[in-house]
């Protein structure tokens, strides 16, 4: 924890280091990221895939969450939980998968073949390097 102190005369409070500075940096790069981001979006957004090409999505984030295990069919994940969730556009294919992997609840067999249902994914610790990747396989199928 840093060392706080007031300034009579500016009526500031600083810690070790500029605390403004490293706020507006964070910002700053934060904010360099949103139209990379925005322009994936429309990019997937205009990519429709073919049910194979859906299935191959899937299937790759079975293997991402799982790391090379398949406790659960990969079209499963494809089932959308609203109406506004079906589409064939990678966007809506995208979200739909990730939000089945990270919500769980989706219908899964044991090796044993005992039927079960996915855990969710709930710490962000958890999410993090699942949600980056799953992101990286749908920017690689813009345009495909």
């Amino acid at each position: 924890m840093g060392s706080w102190r007031s300034s009579a005369i500016s009526g500031q409070s600083t810690c070790r280091g500029n605390v403004v500075a490293n706020v507006v940096e964070a910002a700053t790069r934060i904010l360099s990221q949103f139209e990379p981001v925005a322009v994936a979006v429309k990019g997937m957004v205009a990519t429709n895939l073919s049910d194979r090409a859906q299935l191959e999505f899937a299937e790759e984030a079975v293997a991402i969450r799982w790391r090379g295990e398949m406790p659960v069919q990969p079209r499963r994940l494809l089932e959308a939980r609203r109406p506004a969730d079906v589409g064939d556009d990678l966007w809506r294919v995208f979200n739909v998968v990730e939000e089945n992997l990270i919500r769980g609840g989706v219908t899964s067999r044991a090796a044993s073949g005992r039927l079960g249902r996915t855990r969710g994914i709930r710490t962000i610790k958890g999410r993090r390097p699942d949600q980056y990747a799953a992101w990286q396989a749908a920017v690689d199928r813009i345009g495909a």
